[in-house]
C-alpha cells in the first residue's frame, strides 16, 4: 500500500518564458495555460509482479522489486479561464497507474524508482492525463517478535 503527495511551485515554463520572450515589441503575447496541476494526494496499491537478486563481481548481493501500481486519490489545479482575471482553484478525484521498481541498499533501506499516470477531469471537458516520475528512499521496519 502506497500513500504519495506533492505540491507543485508556481513557476513558468521554460515554453511559456520562450514564447513570452519571442514578441519584446509590439503587441505582447499572451500565454495561457487554461489547467495547471497544483498538487496531488493519492493511495495506491503496489502489485510487486517480479523479485529477483542481483550479485556484480561477487562483491554482495542485492535484491530488488518490480510491481505495477493503480490508485485513487484528489488533486488541486489552478483554472485560468478566459472570464477570470484570478487563477481560481478546483480540487477533483483522480485515478492512476504507473510502475514501481525498488533496489534494495540493506535490509531496512531501499532505492525506490516510481512513474505515475493520473487521469482526472480537463477544464472545459475531456480528460486530463498528466505523468509523474520520482525517485526516493523506502525504509522498512525490523518484523515483530
Amino acid at each position: 500500500l502506497d500513500l504519495i503527495g506533492a505540491y507543485a511551485v508556481d513557476q513558468k515554463t521554460s515554453l511559456e518564458a520562450s514564447l513570452t520572450k519571442a514578441r519584446p515589441y509590439g503587441p505582447g503575447l499572451i500565454v495561457r495555460l487554461p489547467q495547471t496541476l497544483e498538487s496531488y494526494a493519492a493511495v495506491a496499491l503496489n502489485w510487486n509482479l517480479l523479485h529477483g537478486k542481483l550479485t556484480f563481481f561477487g562483491t554482495g548481493l542485492t535484491e530488488f522489486d518490480f510491481g505495477l501500481v493503480f490508485g485513487i486519490g484528489a488533486n488541486s489545479t489552478r483554472i485560468q479561464g478566459k472570464g477570470l482575471s484570478q487563477k481560481a482553484r478546483r480540487v477533483d478525484a483522480n485515478g492512476n497507474v504507473g510502475a514501481s521498481g525498488l533496489f534494495y541498499i540493506s535490509n531496512n533501506w531501499a532505492l525506490r524508482l516510481d512513474y505515475r499516470q493520473f487521469f482526472f477531469p480537463k477544464e472545459g471537458g475531456g480528460v486530463s492525463f498528466p505523468i509523474a516520475t520520482m525517485v526516493g528512499v523506502s525504509y522498512f521496519t525490523d518484523a515483530p517478535e
